[in-house]
């Protein structure tokens, strides 16, 4: 049966059409739909395609912002051709592709094939999932606290400095710290004066997701970040929540970490670059 491919630029056509789907799996899809449910309190542009095999719902696609590269549900190969299809036709701009990594390779593939340009991987990860926490064996001095306003603009630098570091997408550390902080969600572990940051998702169908977990280079090795992931985790599960995160895996020490606070392996992820 062939699969369709539907456009939309509104995040809550999204969750009222593909809600099963994406809820069906909510740790996996946490990401999307987390950026739904801030698309909706906070509208921005946004491209989102729902794909089906008859009536059915078998992946879906999102684009915010506009030149951010497209985020994937996990979907059969046979999808993500038709969507790579059909955005072609369209004339889509897309700098690259998100999703897990069976899915992301195949897209990029096909992309690559439609368009002739140039794919190279950019970062591979691993999302995990923390059943039960396992407390750490030492524990950093200090306590985790919601962040002060009048950090705010030490967290901006912190975030600008994570950002850099990690790889990560472009953003407004500015925008991120005034949101996060504005929403309860900016954590720091303080002692005598923040000594690192981390920051919760918005809860999506029972789920929520670590984030931002940041040591300035003067305070590594001590301890700090791990123990507020912890802690954070075990304020988070207290709530009956699911708590998901996602590592870079060429950080094998962040990797190790989270293992060793119970969180498991839930799926691979791979971002690719477009030329």
């Amino acid at each position: 049966m062939s699969v369709s491919v539907a456009f939309t630029d509104n995040p809550s056509e999204v969750l009222a059409e593909a809600r099963d789907f994406l809820c069906g799996e909510p740790v996996k899809n946490n990401v999307m739909l987390t950026l739904l449910h801030q698309l909706i309190k906070r509208p921005a542009p946004s491209r989102h395609w729902i794909l089906r095999t008859g009536e059915t719902v078998c992946g879906v696609a999102f684009q915010s912002p506009l030149d951010f590269p497209i985020l994937l549900t996990a979907m059969p190969a046979d999808a993500s051709d038709a969507l790579a299809e059909r955005l072609y036709e369209d004339g889509v701009y897309l700098p690259g592709v998100n999703s897990n990594a069976e899915t992301a390779t195949a897209f990029a593939g096909q992309w690559a094939e439609r368009s002739k340009t140039s794919v190279r991987p950019v970062m591979a990860g691993l999302q995990y999932e923390c059943p039960e926490l396992v407390q750490p064996e030492q524990r950093a001095s200090g306590a985790l606290r919601l962040a002060d306003p009048s950090e705010f603009d030490l967290l901006v630098a912190w975030f600008s400095d994570f950002n850099e570091h990690t790889g990560g997408l472009p953003i407004n550390p500015e925008a991120v710290t005034q949101r996060t902080m504005g929403d309860d969600h900016l954590w720091v572990w303080g002692n005598d004066g923040p000594v690192a940051m981390a920051i919760n998702s918005v809860v999506a169908e029972n789920t929520v997701r670590v984030q931002a977990v940041y040591t300035p280079p003067g305070g590594r090795g001590k301890g700090y970040a791990t123990t507020a992931v912890a802690d954070l985790t075990a304020m988070l599960l207290g709530r009956g929540l699911r708590c998901t995160l996602f590592t870079d895996l060429a950080n094998p020490i962040s990797n190790s970490i989270y293992r060793k606070l119970g969180y498991q392996p839930v799926q691979s992820a791979l971002r690719f670059e477009f030329g």
